[in-house]
């Protein structure tokens, strides 16, 4: 399988901003100020990148019976929806997504060829009742994905839909 589209680049940006009203402050009245104090920048991405990334994959998961396994040997590339095979690549970074009334989610590694998304052992939990996205991004530090290295299980409730994506390279 390999995929009619490729990553030309890919930025990944996550920064907030809180305006903090200081009471009591040194001066006449109260001020506002804006405080970032952990705003990494942006991270960007393309298949020449430290962080490579050829393949951006996404699509709309549905739980069959409150369950899915992602096959990143076989997932849907984001522009085409044709079949992207991850095989000797990692996964640079994934955002996942609930839809409004969703049950939470468990994210693990798959039970017959898993992939430690987030440690050999290690999961995840996404809220009940959450649609912010979750974003996290691998530096290249990740596993290959492999024949025996490739699945992700997701266990929620019924057939809820959650919107999934990966950079891959």
């Amino acid at each position: 399988m390999s995929s009619p589209a490729e990553v030309v680049s890919a930025r990944v940006q996550n920064t907030w901003t809180a305006n903090v009203k200081l009471k009591d402050a040194a001066a006449a009245a109260d001020q506002t100020v804006n405080t970032n104090q952990l705003n990494p920048g942006q991270s960007s991405y393309s298949p020449t990148t430290d962080v490579p990334v050829k393949y951006h994959a996404a699509e709309e998961i549905t739980l069959v019976a409150g369950a899915a396994t992602i096959d990143l040997t076989d997932v849907k590339e984001a522009a085409t929806g044709a079949s992207i095979d991850g095989t000797g690549m990692k996964v640079q970074a994934m955002r996942i997504q609930g839809n409004a009334g969703n049950s939470g989610l468990n994210i693990a590694p798959g039970a017959a060829n898993p992939y430690p998304l987030l440690g050999a052992a290690n999961d995840i939990d996404y809220p009940a009742g959450c649609t912010a996205p979750f974003c996290f991004e691998f530096q290249d530090l990740l596993a290959d994905i492999a024949a025996g290295v490739k699945e992700i299980d997701l266990a929620g409730v019924g057939v809820e839909k959650w919107k999934i994506e990966f950079l891959i390279g």
